[in-house]
C-alpha cells in the first residue's frame, strides 16, 4: 500500500472547473472511479474511528449479470457491514456533469444538491440503469455480514440538500428496503485542511499518472 496526498482544492477544480482538464476527461472519471472513490470511503470511516477494508471482486457469482465496483467491509461495530459499492463519476466534464463553484454559498450548494439528486433518482430508484445495478444482490466474501447497497458518487447530492456526504434513502421495488450513497465531492468539500492522505493500492498506474497532472499530490510509500 502507498499513501497519496491529495490537494483538495486542485482536485475539484481539475475534475469540476478546468476547461483544459476536458482532454482528459473519460481518463480522469475512469481513474477517480476506479481508483480513488473507495480509497475516500475507507478514509471516511476510519475518520469516524471505524476500521473499513476494500474487498474484491464484486459479482453475483454467475458468470453472467452485473460487477460492481468492490465490496467495502466495515468491521465496527461488530461484526460489521458488507457495502457492495457502485461508483459513478459524473462531473462536469462529463456529459451530464454541472459545475459547482468552489466558493459557492450554503444556500446555492444545498440548492444545487437537491437539483442533482433529482437527475439520480426517482420513484425508488436510480435513473441510470449502471448505477441502479448497486440494488441487485451481490455474493458476499463472507458469512454472517449484512450486506448493504451503496452508490459512491463524485457529485454533490442530497435530497433535502443536507451536509452528510454519507446518507440513505428508502427503496422501491427492490431486495433491499434502502440504499446508502456516499458523495465524495460533499466530502472534500466538508475538509477544513488543504490537503488529505488515503492509502491507495501499489499498482494504482492511474492515480501515478494523475498525481503529474495535479499540483500538490505525491505518493508515497507507507510505513
Amino acid at each position: 500500500m502507498q499513501n497519496l496526498t491529495i490537494d483538495i482544492r486542485e482536485l475539484i477544480a481539475f475534475c469540476d472547473e478546468e476547461d483544459s482538464a476536458r482532454r482528459h476527461a473519460k481518463a480522469a472519471k475512469e481513474i477517480v472511479g476506479d481508483e480513488l472513490a473507495l480509497p475516500l470511503l475507507v478514509r471516511y470511516f476510519r475518520e469516524r474511528r471505524r476500521e473499513a477494508e476494500v474487498l474484491q471482486p464484486c459479482t453475483t457469482g454467475n458468470k453472467r449479470g452485473p460487477r460492481l465496483s468492490g465490496w467495502l467491509h466495515v468491521k465496527s461495530p461488530a461484526p460489521g457491514t458488507l457495502y457492495q459499492v457502485q461508483v459513478k463519476t459524473w462531473s462536469r466534464l462529463s456529459v451530464r456533469g454541472r459545475h459547482l463553484e468552489l466558493g459557492a454559498t450554503p444556500a446555492q450548494v444545498a440548492r444545487f444538491k437537491m437539483q442533482r439528486w433529482e437527475r439520480y433518482w426517482d420513484e425508488g430508484q436510480f435513473t441510470d440503469n449502471e448505477l441502479n445495478q448497486v440494488l441487485t444482490p451481490m455474493d458476499a466474501p463472507m458469512a454472517g455480514v449484512p450486506a448493504e447497497p451503496l452508490a459512491c458518487l463524485w457529485d454533490a447530492v442530497h435530497p433535502t440538500g443536507g451536509l452528510e456526504a454519507f446518507f440513505s434513502v428508502e427503496c422501491v421495488g427492490s431486495f433491499f428496503q434502502k440504499v446508502n450513497v456516499f458523495s465524495m465531492l460533499t466530502f472534500l468539500r466538508s475538509k477544513n485542511v488543504p490537503s488529505i492522505q488515503v492509502e491507495v493500492p501499489d499498482d494504482c498506474d492511474g492515480l501515478q499518472w494523475l498525481a503529474g497532472e495535479i499540483p500538490g499530490w505525491k505518493l508515497s510509500e507507507k510505513l
